[in-house]
């Protein structure tokens, strides 16, 4: 169980006496999540360029999942009853940047790195 290999329950895990504990954590399972991002970008892009809406039915939940994951890593807020998001001026970005760019893999993976934080390879 994760929680236990960081040392938290249930119970502490929103203690601040913890947040690093809990960040730590919380790195680890986003961590996870972008693995299995990256697998399901490589999905979406093996459908066929010819089919635009089917592309982007994939990559719009998936682009703004990699955008949150980038908020939400090193982020200690998260264990704050604020929510945590991405703004709506980032939604639009990703939303238009794909739909611009959705028979293009190349541009989609300048876009996919882009959305993590990192530059493209």
């Amino acid at each position: 169980d994760r929680l236990c290999a960081h040392g938290l329950s249930a119970r502490t895990l929103v203690l601040p006496e913890r947040r690093g504990q809990a960040v730590a954590l919380l790195d680890e399972l986003v961590d996870l999540a972008r693995s299995e991002a990256n697998l399901a970008f490589e999905y979406t892009l093996a459908l066929p360029a010819s089919d635009p809406g089917l592309r982007l039915f994939c990559l719009w939940p998936l682009f703004s999942a990699v955008q949150t994951l980038r908020v939400l890593e090193h982020n200690p807020a998260v264990f704050e009853p604020a929510p945590v998001k991405i703004t709506r001026d980032a939604l639009a970005y990703l939303m238009t940047s794909t739909k611009q760019n959705v028979g293009s893999d190349a541009a989609l993976r300048a876009l996919y790195q882009e959305l993590q934080g990192r530059r493209a390879a």
